[in-house]
């Protein structure tokens, strides 16, 4: 099965850029894609990032890792990563798996943006 394309959007803001994903599920096919299309992100933006989780309701290990990545790749040029749109059972994930530790939180973009 080929990868689809592009599984995220992003909206250059003066403060950051903000990432929005448009699959509902981060997982398989579509974690090699997700990284991919970070790392673009990474190299050509080095700014402060906020990714709208909004329509995700299911992310699973590799993509949390993809988040990691992104997360220690952005610090490397002293930006944050702030998460945000979490539904109850993602945002339980991160609670469980101490991931609100690594990542600052946010209810909605507005909240993320005050994160920074």
């Amino acid at each position: 099965m080929g990868q689809k394309g592009n599984i995220l959007s992003i909206a250059v803001k003066k403060e950051a850029s903000i990432v929005s994903l448009h699959e509902k599920r981060i997982y398989m096919q579509f974690t090699d894609q997700f990284r991919y299309e970070m790392d673009i992100l990474i190299e050509s933006h080095h700014r402060d990032l906020i990714i709208d989780f909004s329509g995700v309701n299911m992310i699973n290990s590799l993509g949390i890792g993809v988040l990691i990545s992104t997360a220690n790749a952005i610090n490397k040029y002293n930006k944050k990563l702030v998460i945000v749109g979490l539904n109850p059972s993602i945002e339980e994930i991160f609670t469980r798996m101490r991931l609100n530790m690594i990542f600052d939180i946010g209810r909605n973009v507005r909240e993320g943006l005050a994160l920074l």
